[in-house]
């Protein structure tokens, strides 16, 4: 285990080395004030870098309007003890809430928005901020600023910015706040976050709703944005406009991108860039030139950072060996394939304490987009331990129908019943609750997590965890995380996939991927387990393990609905079988009925199978 990896492990070491390095720096200050009061101003900015780290680092959503929290937070602490005598223990706890219900304000309605529309809508509420600060002068003392805000008192001593014992009180601050943003990063929390800045579309597979974990996110981010406004405003005793323009919002992006979005030491590396810029800002003139070069650089050459960059320098080299070897491999060794029957006995652990399932009813399905009609008048049942295989050449409108009934697409009519519970009109993640489970004909992973991580994403759902409980990464979060990521190694490994556990989706073939993602739906216990073209990219032998894994889940109880290409594949394991073109079901019968009938002879099959 190397150096970075002991500090991300273990907690005391961790801290110990922020402890260590904050002491260097406070005694190069004893001997320098000045350096002092700027190692200060890092601190404050670090906090305000990590809030915005948080949620664009993390959770991709680029918040332009940051600032409007970190102003809330000083203009609040300063009102709150000019205009009503509030000490700091008081007024802090007060700004920090203001600046939460703030967040909450403004992420409820626009926590459906993302990437650049809700750049835009924040970029217009930061500018609003703005001008209502300057502007409102009778509370805000406008252009000129608010002054009169009276230094942090403790133990009869004054707290002032630019001194030791204000120093230290930011430095404690700073370890509290890095603490707890390593921790969150660890949790279920954390991993929801980052897929929904990587694949929205696999949070709603594993009945989790991405709105929510966006809406939490930014109201958490904009909770430590105004902790930094409190922080600031105590350390300057004076704060106006200029402090919080679209500028500062800016050199923070900047920082950020630099020091490394979605990293731990990204903050860290940004509070130094910033400092660096506003020194530079205030011996060289206007620094939007190097600002701009530097976004348009970190964004294009290097978007993970500094830090992004040397730990892919570390992974490259202590992986380069395994990596080519997994490339290298085209099928895995016939004596490490997994026996049938070990293949089954796992799924049937795997699956043996789920839920009794229900019967999946599709009546009169009609899908149309425009004058389009992709699915029409489409039925199909899928009984709990029955295979229902599902064929038609490309186009035909299987993806659509499964789309439709997964709720990602909204049909026109139509019935879709589970257990006798209509789910039309469900969001996709609420239909996946219930137990209707699917994959995708392009395998839908999260690129930032290893595959046994994605696996135990999956299990998040059901999680008993508070949300304090997994932002502190603390009680039954922790014992839920290894619980499920226990279970995710037995599933890895009924599916022969130990070996690759630990690599990243864009690391492994593409064979490994699909069989992870199938093995993710393991892992949600579904009732009916819906699978788009689980067979592309597998090697024969990997097939042949697929078949016995759905002929298990099938002995299990669980109801499987098979789409796939590979005619062999879906008549081996099917109980019942149906064919489709332009949106029609023209065939339903048998496996040997299907493939018999001329109209799917002559639509998919072609007569070359009649010999």
């Amino acid at each position: 285990m190397n150096l970075i990896q002991r500090l991300g492990d273990n907690t005391y070491m961790r801290i110990g080395t922020l402890v260590a390095v904050l002491a260097i720096i406070a005694v190069i200050g004893l001997g320098n004030s000045y350096f002092l009061y700027v190692a200060t101003g890092g601190l404050v900015s670090y906090v305000l870098i990590s809030s915005f780290n948080l949620v664009y680092g993390y959770g991709g959503q680029l918040s332009l309007g940051h600032t409007v929290f970190y102003a809330m937070g000083a203009y609040a602490t300063a009102i709150l003890t000019t205009s009503f005598g509030m000490s700091f223990w008081i007024s802090a706890p007060l700004a920090i809430v203001a600046a939460t219900i703030c967040g909450l304000l403004i992420a409820a309605p626009t926590a459906r928005l993302s990437g650049i529309y809700l750049g835009i809508g924040t970029l217009a509420l930061g500018v609003a901020a703005e001008e209502l600060i300057t502007n409102f002068t009778d509370v805000t003392g406008g252009i000129n600023g608010f002054t009169g805000i009276q230094p942090i008192e403790l133990f009869g001593i004054e707290l002032i910015g630019g001194d030791i014992s204000f120093y230290v009180l930011a430095a404690v601050i700073v370890l509290a706040v890095a603490e707890i943003s390593y921790r969150f990063t660890q949790g279920a929390f954390g991993w929801r976050l980052v897929a929904v800045r990587d694949n929205e579309t696999y949070l709603k597979a594993v009945a989790v709703n991405p709105a929510r974990v966006r809406l939490t996110a930014f109201v958490l981010s904009a909770g430590s944005a105004g902790l930094a406004g409190v922080m600031f405003a105590y350390f300057t005793l004076y704060i106006s406009p200029v402090s919080f323009s679209i500028h500062v919002v800016i050199m923070v992006m900047v920082a950020l991108l630099c020091g490394g979005s979605g990293t731990f030491i990204g903050p860290f590396i940004g509070a130094i860039v910033l400092l660096l810029l506003q020194e530079g800002g205030h011996r060289f003139g206007d620094p939007s030139l190097i600002l701009g070069l530097g976004i348009i650089f970190f964004v294009v050459v290097a978007p993970s950072g500094v830090a992004g960059i040397v730990r892919s320098t570390v992974e490259f080299v202590r992986n380069r060996g395994r990596r080519q070897h997994v490339l290298n491999t085209e099928e895995p060794d016939a004596s490490h394939q997994p026996s049938e029957a070990a293949i089954v006995a796992g799924v049937s652990a795997l699956m043996g304490d789920r839920d009794a399932g229900g019967t999946l009813e599709v009546r009169n399905l009609r899908v149309q987009f425009g004058g389009l009609v992709a699915v029409n008048d489409f039925s199909i049942t899928v009984e709990p331990g029955k295979v229902v295989g599902l064929i038609g050449a490309n186009g035909a409108g299987k993806t659509t129908a499964v789309n439709a009934i997964t709720g990602l697409v909204k049909p026109v009519s139509g019935s879709i019943q589970l257990g006798g519970e209509e789910l039309r009109g469900m969001a996709p993640y609420s239909i996946a609750a219930r137990g209707l489970v699917r994959t995708f004909q392009r395998a839908q992973m999260v690129e930032s997590h290893d595959l046994v991580t994605n696996v135990a994403l999956a299990m998040t759902s059901r999680k008993r965890s508070t949300l304090l409980e997994d932002v502190l990464f603390v009680g039954r979060a922790k014992s839920e995380q290894r619980e499920a990521i226990e279970r995710a190694w037995e599933i890895l490994r009924g599916l022969n996939l130990e070996s690759y556990a630990r690599s990243k989706p864009g690391d492994v073939p593409y064979g490994v991927v699909r069989l992870a993602e199938i093995g993710r739906a393991i892992a949600q216990r579904p009732q009916i387990l819906l699978l788009d073209e689980p067979g592309a990219g597998l090697t024969a032998a990997e097939r042949d393990n697929l078949a016995t894994v759905i002929r298990s889940l099938a002995a299990s109880g669980v109801g499987v609905l098979l789409i796939d290409h590979n005619v062999s594949l879906v008549a081996g394991v099917s109980t019942t079988m149906q064919a489709m073109v332009s949106g029609i079901t023209i065939a339903t019968g048998t496996p040997d009925e299907v493939l018999a009938d001329p109209r799917v002879i002559e639509s998919y099959l072609g007569s070359a199978v009649k010999s």
